[in-house]
C-alpha cells in the first residue's frame, strides 16, 4: 500500500521538527580548548610536581596542599571542558563553575601561605577562572537551557536560570576580591622592630681583638620589617660612632619571637669598597646610613626582637 506524500505545508506547526540555533556553542567550544590546553599544561606541571615533591622529601604542609588543590582544578578544568563540548549543564555550566571557585581559592591560598605575596602574577592567575564563572553564569546560560530542553525555551526560563547562577557567582567573586583587599593589606603592612641588639661573633673575637673591640662601635636601630615574596624586606639605621672609616661590614640578622624563638635568620653585606648601591658604600666616622635587605624565610613575625651579629669587619 503506498502512501501519498505530504508537504511541510500540511503539517501542523507543533508537529514540525525544530531546527535550534543555539546562541554561545562557539564561545564554549573556545572554552573547552582553553580548557584542554590549561589541563594538559596542569598535569605536566602540577602531577610532575607531585612526583618531585614526593621525592625530595617537600610533599607536606602548604606545598602538598596547593598541589593537591591544583591538581584537582586539572581534573575539573578537563571534565567541564568535556562539558563544554556538549552544551551539559551539570558537566559544564556546574562543573565549569566549581573549576573557578577551587581556581580562585588555591590561587589566594597559595598567595597568602606558600608565596607570601599578592602581586602581578597573583592577579593573572586570578584572571580565567572569574571570566569563565562570569560567562558560565551570563552569556552562556542560554545555551545550556535550551541542549537541556531540546526545544525552544522561553526569555523567562532562561533569566531565571541566569539569576539562580549569577548570585552565587557574584558571591564567589565578591569573597574573592575581599580576600585579595586583605592580603594587600597584610603584606603592605610595616612591622618597627622596637630592640635592635647589636653582638659580635664569636670568630670575629677570636681573629682580632683590636676588630673585635672597634666593633662595638657599630650599632644598628630603626629597624622595620615589611613581607615579601620568600620573606622579609628589612630596612634599619646602621651607625659608626667610632673615628675609623668601616670599609666592609658583614653582619647575620636574627629574627626572634616574642616567645623569645629564632623564627629567622640571614646574613648581609652592609658595607664594602664597590659603589653599586648604599648597603655598598663603606661606613664614614661617626656617620649613619639606612641599608636594607631581605631575610628569606616561610615563618611568620609580628613581634619581638632582632639580634644583629657582627661577623666580619675591616677598617679603611
Amino acid at each position: 500500500m503506498s502512501q501519498t506524500p505530504v508537504s511541510m505545508e500540511e503539517v501542523p506547526v507543533y508537529a514540525r521538527p525544530v531546527r535550534m540555533n543555539v546562541p554561545g556553542r562557539g564561545g564554549l567550544l573556545a572554552l573547552a580548548i582553553i580548557n584542554f590546553a590549561f589541563g594538559g599544561l596542569g598535569m605536566i606541571i602540577y602531577w610532575g610536581g607531585f612526583a618531585l615533591a614526593t621525592e625530595t622529601g617537600l610533599l607536606q604542609g602548604v606545598i602538598q596542599v596547593t598541589l593537591g588543590l591544583r591538581s584537582l582544578e586539572v581534573v575539573l578544568l578537563i571534565v567541564s571542558g568535556i562539558g563544554y563540548l556538549g552544551c551539559r549543564n551539570i558537566l559544564g555550566r556546574i562543573v565549569g563553575s566549581a573549576y573557578a571557585v577551587v581556581a580562585m581559592f588555591t590561587t589566594l591560598y597559595a598567595a597568602a601561605f606558600l608565596y607570601h605575596n599578592f602581586g602581578f602574577l597573583t592577579v593573572i592567575w586570578m584572571m580565567y577562572p572569574v571570566v569563565t564563572l562570569i560567562l558560565l553564569n551570563t552569556t552562556f546560560v542560554p545555551a545550556f537551557e535550551l541542549a537541556r530542553a531540546q526545544r525552544p525555551v522561553a526569555p523567562e526560563q532562561i533569566r531565571r536560570a541566569r539569576n539562580i547562577g549569577m548570585f552565587p557567582a557574584l558571591a564567589a567573586i565578591a569573597v574573592a576580591a575581599a580576600v585579595s583587599v586583605f592580603l594587600l593589606v597584610g603584606q603592605n603592612r610595616v612591622y618597627s622592630v622596637s630592640q635592635v641588639e647589636t653582638a659580635v661573633s664569636k670568630k670575629l673575637q677570636t681573629d682580632s681583638s683590636e676588630i673585635a673591640a672597634y666593633a662595638r662601635n657599630i650599632t644598628f636601630d630603626k629597624m622595620t620589617l615589611k613581607r615579601s615574596r620568600d620573606g622579609y624586606r628589612w630596612e634599619m639605621v646602621a651607625r659608626n660612632a667610632g673615628d675609623k672609616t668601616v670599609a666592609h661590614l658583614s653582619v647575620n640578622i636574627a629574627l626572634i619571637d616574642a616567645d623569645g624563638v629564632q623564627v629567622a635568620g640571614d646574613t648581609d653585606l652592609l658595607a664594602h669598597g664597590f659603589i653599586l648601591g648604599e648597603n655598598n658604600t663603606p661606613m664614614q666616622p661617626r656617620g649613619a646610613k639606612r641599608v636594607g635587605g631581605e631575610i628569606e624565610t616561610s615563618a611568620s613575625w609580628t613581634s619581638g626582637k632582632a639580634i644583629v651579629t657582627i661577623e666580619d669587619l675591616r677598617l679603611e
